[in-house]
């Protein structure tokens, strides 16, 4: 399987993810994170 190519945003949505500080999670909690590659490109995101 071939690593799809960077997005346009990648970089950028990254740095904004990144200079925000993270929520306190109290216990007992759950976090779930999912990502999906798909083989068509997405249009308007």
């Amino acid at each position: 399987m071939a690593i799809p190519a960077n997005h346009p945003q990648r970089f950028a949505l990254n740095d904004e993810l990144h200079a925000r500080p993270s929520e306190e999670i109290a216990i007992p909690e759950q976090a779930l994170s999912l990502a999906l590659a798909t083989a068509q490109p997405t249009v308007g995101i």
